[in-house]
């Protein structure tokens, strides 16, 4: 138990600041997961302000602050890029049957044999 008013007061101050980071800190995570999962390049500034108020609040470190916008911004591009390439892509064609190795490499024997041949007669 708390005996003096200064520990009691900054208690007091402690629990309240705490709640108010955690507020702040639950918001940006919950936006930058919602960004992520849909992908949207307008929703991007306010993905950015959440996170430059969790940074001026002292929330977190700027380096980590540029680290996941900068992040965020190349999954937005990615995710885009894939829509974008999706909707422009054909049906896939059924996929060539390829020789073997051996077939490959006897081929060229083949012909230059029968290049041989034809030549002789």
């Amino acid at each position: 138990m708390l005996r003096h008013s200064s520990t009691i007061k900054r208690a007091r101050q402690n629990t309240k600041r705490m709640l108010k980071n955690r507020k702040i800190k639950n918001r940006m995570k919950s936006i930058v997961k919602k960004i992520k999962k849909s992908g949207a390049q307008e929703e991007l500034s306010t993905v950015y302000s959440a996170i430059d108020k969790a940074l001026k609040n002292g929330i977190i470190h700027a380096n980590t602050a540029a680290r996941k916008k900068s992040l965020l911004a190349k999954s937005v591009e990615v995710k885009a890029e894939k829509e974008l390439t999706k909707d422009t892509k054909k049906a896939p064609k059924k996929a060539l049957k390829t020789k073997s190795k051996k077939a490959s490499k006897k081929e060229p024997k083949k012909a230059a044999k029968k290049k041989a041949k034809s030549t002789k007669k």
